[in-house]
């Protein structure tokens, strides 16, 4: 991304752009260019598709843990007027359509009833593991809050199935 007045960006713009969509990787002389246009540290200048990109991003959340979350995102980063869902217990369960990603929040009961609770867990664990899914939900909403998605929690009861709370 560049920013400035509109005069310079465009035409280093321009010129990133002839130079980077021909070769994939810019010159010395363009890098340098740059570094002094910008007064900033280039370390490295190369041309990157979109696709490039996701691949890069989705590669980098997939180290970090987050990959679950990242069809998601991508859907409302790419794809405005699809449907996407995360429904994958024991991450939260998440629905982006219409523009904006719902996220279906329970407490205990409803939340252990609705097979979200690791397998396995006895009962005396249930507090504990319940905590970490809401850390979960925070971090999902805090990385789709950083893309700029637009974010609700809907009230999903005990007895009641939370997909279908998303979908109404």
């Amino acid at each position: 991304m560049l920013t400035g007045d509109h005069d310079s960006v465009e035409a280093v713009g321009e010129a990133l752009e002839s130079t980077l969509l021909d070769t994939g990787m810019a010159h010395a002389d363009t890098a340098l260019s740059a570094q002094e246009g910008f007064a900033a540290q280039v370390e490295h200048a190369r041309y990157l598709t979109v696709h490039d990109l996701c691949a890069m991003i989705a590669m980098q959340y997939e180290h970090v843990g987050l990959a679950p979350l990242w069809p998601v995102i991508e859907a409302a980063l790419l794809a405005p007027g699809s449907e996407a869902w995360l429904d994958a217990p024991p991450e939260p369960l998440v629905r982006y359509s219409h523009g904006a990603v719902r996220v279906a929040m329970m407490d205990i009961d409803a939340w252990a009833e609705a097979g979200f609770a690791p397998a396995g867990v006895e009962a005396a664990q249930l507090p504990q593991a319940f905590e970490q899914f809401s850390r979960r939900q925070r971090q999902f909403a805090a990385l789709l809050q950083a893309h700029g998605i637009r974010l609700t929690f809907d009230h999903a009861p005990a007895g009641k199935d939370p997909r279908d709370v998303l979908r109404d």
